[in-house]
């Protein structure tokens, strides 16, 4: 075996073989919950309150005196003079003395100043001031128009005596008239703001399940909403705003009121901004497109870039919205309404991340589908009936070229992946398990790891040792994705060549029975496939309105459930996806894991018609320590006259648990006869990505279990077979390299969490997991909310929970 080593063209061998390569994911509770559950410690939580950068150091604030007086007597002194002109000087003397009355009266009725006890029964007449000007020597004077119309020579330290003691008469006066008016728009502003959330908050979930028509109507109703409000407030005068915030208390109020406004204006803007971007991509039809311009019709990569120049403003604006909304004070508010606004506050930054992601995936699918340059992709077709661990047997494939959102280029080889391998230059040996089909390793076996960046990279080696042209990525997809499509965009008719119409219903019938006829006639397997798929792009392309939103939400679905995977050789591409989790990597988490692997190997067309049913079960000792049971039940459903399914299915399945576990017991299992296993030639080399990433494999003798780490988690590996009408069940007892910690000098709580990943391609396990303690503990925080020890669900995308335990 002296012929060099194949190795990865990028990254896998350059780096650490326990670890996943250059896509760390940590999981944990998700990033809007209150709690991370990683760093808990309850006996010495840090402050919920988040400053802006500009406010973190306070002694670096300037000090700047109020100026808000200032402006507002300016204002007065303005509209007495204007009143001077067109008023009778005895109509305007009486008033004067009115208000003074009712000032002195609120101010004895709020304490400020003391009644007299002998006020005077008739009111004190003003003298009236000759128009002799006062004598004033050695400073500086001004001249000043008031009330009656005289003129007045004042000193500035008389005239700034005189204003003070304007504002003690007239604030209260002033406040108790123009506050009524702030406390009546108050209920009106805030009840206004919170449908206005409610709509941003419906629009945003109805976006992310691609129902771009119901996001925009929503999205306008908040526009409308938070206009409504804004223009309520403005209706106040601005003449009272500057003396209101000078009353102590009411003041505060009506600032907030004012920063309500403020979140109101730039959210109506953000509201109008979102209208507009969902209401482009609500209307992707080629009708639409043609009325812009019917001679050059935009592509859809312009009306992606289109909607994305609405988008970027409209998450600018709620930025200064959020801001706003800091500067309001809660306790200041109606009781009736401080609730709402709290969850205003909350609310508002995880929209906007919600929103930024959609940017962000704007800005990636333009990579993705070729607005700058053309892209190429290898597409492979993974048969999840024939489960393998990145999601099925790979028998087809395809390139693909796609320039602006087109596809301009298409080519589905007829053999399939079997036409590779003539081509193939590099001799290698398969995995250990492999070896009892084929000892070669060839690119239908490539996917060999859960890990799909790590099985794409190696399928796209396998690919270039075979003369393949270079590509961007790698995308994968399963037959159930084209079920649904053709659910959408209805039947396409085969009648000429293969005299068959193919629907969602019977597209896997067809096109499993011809591939295996036309394979031992002509040796193209696949050709249907490649004859195919042309008609049912020409079918997806002439969809029109609420269908092209129904493709959308074919291909979401897909992808988290993992029936689509994405794979890209830009790196920063390829983060993003893996951040969207869509690019089938096995994820990092601090505490307990699991994910099982079935990867059948010689047993037909038949993980379809398996019923699997996973059991776990943690528990927690006196010590400490945690001890695991996995107990998963297989059940063959195959019916006697499916000639693909009615055979024994034969599994080697990998239990993927935290890296460290210790191995207890192992139940269940059944070894193929060794003499099944084929002998590897030796001219064949050892491959250096599968030594790097799985690393050395210990085989537990009494079990015969194979024990290995790779991607940060500990594998067990074991056989297991079920014939058709039968079940049977393996049981794997582990414990888990940590311990719970609650009687911590520093910490008296701990953390227990767990994260279970979906296999790609599966179909939909039953999962129960049940979490025990001892009678001491209680827990003091869960996740989800209903999560009393008990979880079940079907494990249709990856599902975590956790909790926060501490002693009773």
């Amino acid at each position: 075996m002296n012929k060099p080593q194949p190795v990865l063209s990028r990254k896998i061998n350059r780096l650490p073989k326990q670890s996943p390569h250059h896509r760390k994911q940590i999981s944990g509770v998700p990033q809007d919950n209150v709690l991370d559950l990683r760093k808990t410690n309850l006996a010495k939580r840090e402050s919920d309150t988040v400053f802006p950068e500009h406010i973190k150091n306070e002694t670096s604030l300037p000090i700047k005196p109020p100026v808000q007086s200032v402006g507002f007597f300016e204002k007065w002194r303005i509209k007495r003079q204007i009143e001077k002109q067109k008023k009778h000087e005895e109509v305007l003397q009486r008033e004067k003395q009115i208000a003074q009355e009712k000032a002195l009266q609120i101010l004895a009725s709020k304490n400020i100043v003391k009644k007299k006890e002998d006020p005077p029964a008739q009111p004190v007449k003003k003298e009236i001031i000759p128009e002799k000007k006062p004598e004033v020597k050695q400073l500086k004077t001004k001249n000043v128009s008031f009330g009656s119309g005289y003129r007045l020579r004042l000193s500035l330290k008389p005239l700034l005596g005189f204003v003070l003691v304007c504002a003690v008469m007239i604030l209260p006066f002033a406040s108790s008239a123009v506050y009524q008016r702030v406390t009546g728009l108050k209920s009106s502003v805030l009840s206004l703001s919170s449908s206005a959330v409610d709509n941003i908050k419906i629009g945003s979930e109805l976006a992310s399940e691609f129902n771009f028509e119901e996001a925009a109507i929503q999205f306008n109703n908040a526009f409308n909403n938070f206009e409504e409000a804004k223009n309520q407030i403005n209706g106040l005068s601005q003449d009272f705003s500057p003396l209101i915030e000078a009353i102590p208390v009411k003041g505060e109020e009506f600032k907030s009121a004012k920063n309500l406004m403020n979140a109101a204006s730039s959210l109506s803007s953000a509201g109008q901004d979102l209208t507009l971007a969902f209401d482009i991509f609500s209307k992707l039809d080629q009708n639409v497109l043609e009325t812009v311009d019917k001679e050059n019709p935009p592509r859809l990569t312009d009306i992606i870039v289109l909607g994305h120049t609405h988008l970027q403003p409209a998450s600018e604006k709620i930025d200064q919205a959020a801001d706003s909304l800091e500067e309001v004070d809660p306790d200041k508010l109606p009781a009736d309404y401080k609730d709402q606004v709290v969850l205003l506050q909350q609310e508002l930054p995880k929209i906007n991340r919600s929103l930024k992601q959609v940017l962000s995936l704007s800005e990636a699918m333009l990579t993705i589908l070729g607005h700058e340059e053309k892209k190429r992709y290898l597409v492979v077709f993974q048969n999840n009936r024939e489960l393998r661990a990145s999601g099925g047997f790979l028998g087809s494939f395809g390139m693909i070229d796609i320039e602006k959102g087109k596809v301009t280029k298409i080519d589905i080889p007829g053999g399939g992946t079997y036409d590779l391998n003539g081509a193939l230059q590099a001799q290698v040996a398969s995995p250990e398990p492999l070896h009892l089909l084929n000892p070669k390793w060839q690119i239908q076996d490539a996917n060999w790891w859960p890990d799909w960046p790590t099985s794409a990279e190696k399928i796209e080696w396998f690919y270039n040792q075979s003369d393949g042209p270079t590509v961007d990525g790698v995308l994968a997809l399963t037959p159930d994705v084209i079920e649904d499509m053709l659910a959408v965009t209805g039947p396409v008719d085969m009648t000429e060549n293969y005299g068959v119409i193919i629907d969602e219903n019977n597209f896997y019938d067809v096109v499993q029975k011809e591939a295996e006829k036309k394979y031992d006639e002509t040796q193209e397997s696949k050709k249907i496939i490649a004859d195919m798929t042309p008609k049912l792009l020409d079918n997806l392309f002439a969809l029109k309105g609420d269908n092209t939103l129904s493709v959308m939400q074919v291909f979401y679905n897909a992808l988290r459930e993992k029936n689509i995977l994405l794979y890209f050789n830009d790196p920063i591409l390829e983060e993003e996806m893996i951040n969207l989790g869509w690019g089938g990597s096995i994820k990092e988490t601090p505490r307990d894991y699991l994910s099982v692997i079935n990867t059948n190997i010689g047993g037909g067309k038949t993980d379809k018609e398996i019923e699997e049913i996973i059991n776990h079960e943690s528990v927690i000792q006196e010590d400490g320590s945690v001890v695991d049971k996995l107990t998963v039940t297989r059940t063959h459903k195959g019916s006697a006259n499916d000639e693909f399914a009615n055979i024994l299915n034969w599994d080697y399945v990998r239990v993927y648990v935290p890296e460290g576990s210790q191995l207890v017991s192992a139940e269940g299992f059944t070894q193929p006869d060794q003499k099944l296993f084929l002998d590897v030639p030796e001219e064949y080399d050892f491959d250096k990505d599968l030594k790097n990433i799985s690393g050395n494999v210990y085989m537990e003798e009494n079990t015969k279990t194979r024990i290995n780490k790779e991607f940060g988690k500990t594998v067990f590996g074991n056989w297991i077979s079920v014939n058709p009408g039968e079940s049977v069940t393996y049981t794997i007892t582990y414990k888990l390299p940590f311990k719970i910690d609650v009687d911590n000098l520093f910490n008296n709580t701990d953390t227990y969490s767990l994260l279970v990943q979906k296999q790609p391609g599966s179909f939909n396990s039953l999962f129960y997991t049940t979490l025990k303690m001892p009678d001491t503990y209680q827990i003091k925080w869960r996740y989800p909310d209903d999560f009393a020890g008990s979880f079940d669900s079907i494990l249709d995308t990856d599902k975590y929970l956790g909790v926060v335990l501490a002693k009773q």
